[in-house]
């Protein structure tokens, strides 16, 4: 069985690390644009701060927004590295 870990693809099949870094690259920017962006654009809380929690399957708000530490604390780790914790930039 192959594993799709872009690491382990470079050190064991040197043919397949470009497809592998390849497909990688097109999950991250399928993150960043069908997640990352429809929800920066809504959760920011203007009238209260900090990040509204629930939104239905269009991106609209829904639910009383119970918000806790640990969730601002994902949603402000999220947005401030989108590219992975493997980048430096």
């Amino acid at each position: 069985m192959q594993s799709l870990c872009p690491r382990h693809q470079l050190a064991n099949d040197g043919d397949n690390v470009q497809t592998t870094f390849s497909v990688a690259e097109q999950a991250k920017e399928a993150l960043r644009r069908h997640v990352l962006e429809p929800l920066l654009a809504r959760c920011v809380d203007e009238e209260h701060r900090g990040f509204l929690v629930d939104f239905d399957d269009r991106w609209q708000s829904a639910g009383p927004h119970d918000k806790g530490l640990e969730h601002a604390a994902r949603a402000t780790g999220a947005f401030a590295r989108p590219s992975g914790p493997d980048d430096a930039g």
